[in-house]
């Protein structure tokens, strides 16, 4: 919309950390390369920004690129589950647009995603929350049907539009996005294993295949 301020679209590579003081407890961002810089600092363990908050202030496009979201949730054969977002991310009424996150689960090393976890935010924490943010573009978790590794049964994944798997907070999002799963898929989260959703609206369309376990909601997929 005119007036509303937002950058030019994401390269699919840049990550911006210059806006980051580790002593700081409050941020703002407003380009795609200073919110790939955000999910960097997270997934690479930097910092999990317990007890800080990071404002979005403006408009995001992701320029359809994959994305790799902020607290990078899968779980490979050595069953070590990623970094985890426990901060608070506040939109602050703003659109992440053309969110590419597609995890195709493969069996070519022993990083396997046997269990993945997709959306903007891959993993919110119980401190964590997410607020006032509307996303869209496509989160997809899918199988591709390369023969299954030694010792796992199946393939499967949580994705969500604003999150993945949340035991945290989300509060006033829109999902715009179109999200396909095949294990918990949901508009908002693909898993709520704790925490709350509240006044969260889904605009996307919610699709669930190729799972063994069926948890498919336009808010939650699964609620634990």
């Amino acid at each position: 919309p005119a007036g509303r301020a937002r950058a030019a679209a994401w390269d699919g590579a840049s990550a911006d950390n210059a806006w980051y003081n580790s002593s700081a407890s409050a941020f703002t961002i407003q380009t795609p390369a200073q919110l790939a810089g955000l999910a960097k600092l997270v997934n690479d363990g930097t910092d999990s920004f317990l007890g800080k908050t990071v404002t979005l202030q403006a408009d995001i496009d992701l320029g359809n690129h994959e994305w790799k979201p902020i607290g990078y949730g899968h779980v490979p054969l050595s069953l070590t589950i990623s970094n985890t977002f426990e901060g608070v991310f506040d939109g602050n009424g703003h659109v992440v647009s053309n969110l590419k996150n597609e995890v195709h689960h493969t069996t070519n090393d022993d990083t396997t995603y046997w269990f993945g976890f997709t959306g903007l935010f891959g993993l919110l924490d119980s401190t964590g929350t997410i607020k006032n943010l509307t996303v869209a573009g496509v989160v997809d978790v899918t199988s591709n049907n390369n023969p299954l590794p030694p010792g796992v049964s199946h393939l499967q994944g949580y994705a969500g539009g604003i999150v993945g798997y949340s035991a945290g907070r989300v509060e006033n999002c829109v999902n715009r996005a179109t999200v396909k799963g095949n294990y918990g898929t949901g508009g908002i989260a693909g898993c709520l294993e704790s925490g709350s959703i509240e006044k969260c609206l889904n605009e996307g369309d919610v699709y669930h295949s190729n799972g063994i376990f069926a948890g498919v909601g336009g808010i939650a997929g699964l609620v634990s």
